[in-house]
């Protein structure tokens, strides 16, 4: 496994974007799947107050300091923003899910 993969793994915390009302999407699962693996896990959510039973926090800057790690599960469009807006925040580490990344993200 590369070595910044294992970091961010060996941290157990991860800023999570990409979670919604909808116990479908993608993001529910990994922050379902992570959480029960005893992840710590910060969703983000702009109009969610609990998703999954985790408190959800309004906008990214609010977890910034509460983890260096963010995972990306949204549409590739709005993922290359929240990268500009992580870098900006201090986000040391990010994981583009599958489906989010672009050449305009990387």
């Amino acid at each position: 496994m590369d070595k910044q993969i294992e970091k961010m793994v060996s941290e157990k915390t991860f800023a999570l974007v990409g979670v919604s009302s909808d116990v479908k999407k993608f993001g529910n699962y990994i922050l379902k799947e992570l959480t029960a693996r005893g992840f710590t896990i910060y969703p983000v959510h702009p109009s969610l107050q609990m998703v999954e039973g985790v408190k959800c926090y309004k906008t990214l800057d609010l977890v910034a300091g509460l983890t260096p790690n963010l995972i990306v599960c949204v549409k590739p469009e709005r993922a290359a923003l929240l990268v500009k807006e992580a870098a900006t925040l201090g986000f040391t580490s990010v994981w583009l899910q599958q489906g989010s990344g672009s050449k305009r993200s990387k």
